[in-house]
């Protein structure tokens, strides 16, 4: 807002040059030789008006520009300035007080004046503020009891003395009884008491609640003995170790540690916990860590212990074989004895739908024994035996099987007997030895996009990889065990790493 004075000069002197001059071509107007005319007097704000959203109060600047002396009047009590009287152009600081009143919002309007004595002239500053909330805070959000009896008061700040105490619990269903809260009688404070507690660690919240806003604070009591955690797992591999932490004051012993379980680094703080290799069944072991005799308290805590076997689920057969290797029940991919299962180029990972040298993932160049050149297992890297990441058996199945050597082939067709059987829809060997056997379905071969199980000369046939691969002079190839339906088994055979054949896992 302006307040402007002598406008008739200013509008009037500079209309009547123009149309002198406008009167005569000859003439040439010289407009920085023209008078500037001005108000003596100037009063502007940067706003007119003013919200408080805060009803606790806040703090605005109102701007003021002005070539005259001025003041603010008609304050509100409930608003204050920095600075009531200048001259000139100047920023002022609008303090609001707290709103007391949680239900209405509150107006007022001041202004400020010119002092001039020439100049009666004010401008107008409307101010509103929101209704205040009824908060309620606590400098204290978490709180810890020791496992004995104890007492806390805590500090609580609110503009209000109508508000609320309660207890819930921090997962649904736990208990909360064992925690009890009141207000104190200036309600400035609340206190938190707790029993004796020989029970486990147990927490919940106090919930101190206006209509408005609410506060928590997590209560823990502690026990007299945690363990932390209460339950481990191990893999079936040897030297993983887990560290258990013991949250206690008291001294404590630890019991009924099964023999494939080793403690260490044992401190007030807590130990580690080793487990050996796991070749055999899944194994559970509970062991018990108390206080000791000179303890105050009698108490203990279990930790059970879980490490898996390493066959992750798949059958296998003890064969009762000299090397005491033990036999998968199913092919890679089967899921019963007598099912063909999945097929598998040599070294690979993953079925596909054509099996040749173009399609082989170890495969650089050539096509025929004469020329070809392979990425990995071949006459430079002399690697003769599956790395575990390309063995399928292991890839597909896990923990420690594998596809076998050539050498256990030979063991298997040695030292059991082998009868040509049928089993469901499928035939293929029987292989016994005393009185448990596996059953090897004749699943065929894959080359290029077919499938062949019955041979040229009309045989059944099975092929299943072994891991190796043959001396140098034929690295080219790798070794299969081969079976047909008019034939017993004899040796295996060196083959195509390409064609897709049969996998029966192994351990260990």
């Amino acid at each position: 807002m302006k307040r402007v004075n002598n406008a008739c000069c200013r509008l009037l002197l500079p209309a009547c040059l123009l149309i002198v001059f406008s009167c005569s071509k000859q003439v040439s107007l010289d407009w920085s030789q023209v008078p500037t005319f001005r108000s003596p007097h100037n009063l502007e704000l940067s706003s007119s008006s003013f919200y408080f959203g805060d009803g606790q109060g806040g703090t605005k600047t109102l701007t003021i520009y002005a070539n005259t002396s001025w003041e603010v009047t008609n304050l509100p009590d409930w608003l204050t300035a920095d600075t009531l009287k200048g001259t000139g152009d100047a920023s002022v600081s609008l303090t609001c007080k707290a709103n007391p009143s949680f239900t209405s919002a509150r107006y007022a309007t001041f202004e400020i004046r010119s002092v001039e004595e020439d100049w009666d002239y004010a401008v107008s500053v409307i101010v509103s503020q929101a209704k205040s909330l009824q908060i309620i805070s606590s400098d204290t959000s978490e709180v810890t009891f020791k496992y004995m009896e104890g007492r806390q008061v805590l500090p609580v700040t609110s503009n209000t003395e109508d508000w609320t105490i309660s207890v819930s619990p921090v997962e649904k269903g736990e208990p909360t009884d064992w925690l009890s809260v009141a207000k104190s009688d200036d309600n400035k404070a609340v206190e938190i008491s707790v029993p004796l507690n020989m029970e486990g660690r147990r927490m919940a919240y106090v919930v101190l609640k206006t209509k408005d806003s609410e506060a928590k604070i997590t209560v823990t009591q502690k026990s007299p003995l945690d363990i932390i955690p209460t339950e481990v797992s191990f893999s079936y591999e040897e030297g993983i170790y887990r560290t258990i932490r013991v949250d206690t004051e008291i001294p404590f012993e630890i019991i009924n540690v099964f023999d494939w379980l080793t403690v260490t680094n044992v401190s007030e703080k807590g130990f580690t916990l080793t487990a050996s290799q796991n070749l055999s069944v899944e194994r559970t072991a509970i062991i018990s860590v108390r206080a000791t005799e000179q303890s105050p308290v009698r108490i203990s805590r279990e930790l059970t212990v879980y490490q898996e076997n390493p066959y992750y689920g798949h059958a296998f057969v003890d064969l009762g074989l000299p090397s005491g290797l033990l036999w998968a029940t199913c092919n890679v991919g089967a899921d019963s004895p007598g099912d063909y299962g999945n097929y598998y180029a040599w070294g690979e990972t993953r079925t596909k739908e054509e099996y040749s040298w173009e399609t082989y993932i170890f495969h650089r160049s050539g096509d025929s024994l004469d020329n070809l050149k392979f990425s990995k297992y071949n006459y430079d890297d002399n690697i003769c035996v599956l790395d575990p990441e390309d063995d399928i058996a292991h890839v597909d199945w896990g923990g420690i099987w594998r596809i076998p050597t050539k050498e256990e082939w030979d063991e298997l067709m040695y030292y059991c007997s082998w009868t040509w059987t049928a089993q469901g829809d499928h035939y293929g060997y029987k292989v016994t030895r005393g009185r448990n056997s596996i059953f090897l379905p004749a699943a065929g071969i894959r080359s290029d996009t077919l499938l062949y199980i019955v041979d040229s000369f009309g045989y059944i046939n099975g092929h299943y990889w072994a891991s190796t691969i043959p001396p140098a002079t034929y690295k080219d190839q790798a070794d299969s065990f081969n079976f047909f339906s008019a034939v017993p088994p004899s040796m295996c055979l060196r083959t195509d790493r390409c064609a897709g054949r049969s996998v029966r896992p192994v351990c260990p």
